[in-house]
C-alpha cells in the first residue's frame, strides 16, 4: 500500500503521467529481487484504476428516451 500512496503523491505533484511514474517506480524497486514480484502489470494497475474512477461517475441511459 506505500507505493500506492507514492504513486498517488507523486502524480499529485508532477506533470508527468502516471505510466511514466509508475515506469520509474517499477525499475527502482525491480532492482531489489524481494520487491521485484510485488509490482502487477501496468495494465492490470490502468484498469483497476478505470474501474475506480467510473464508480464516481453516473452511467449513462442506454437510450435517449431513458
Amino acid at each position: 500500500m506505500e507505493k500506492k500512496a507514492v504513486l498517488k503523491k507523486r502524480n499529485a505533484e508532477e506533470t508527468k503521467s502516471i505510466l511514466a511514474i509508475y515506469d520509474e517506480e517499477v525499475s527502482a524497486a525491480s532492482a531489489v529481487p524481494s520487491t521485484s514480484g510485488h509490482f502487477p502489470l501496468f495494465k492490470r494497475v490502468k484498469s483497476t484504476m478505470y474501474s475506480h474512477w467510473s464508480k464516481r461517475y453516473l452511467k449513462l441511459p442506454e437510450h435517449r428516451r431513458d
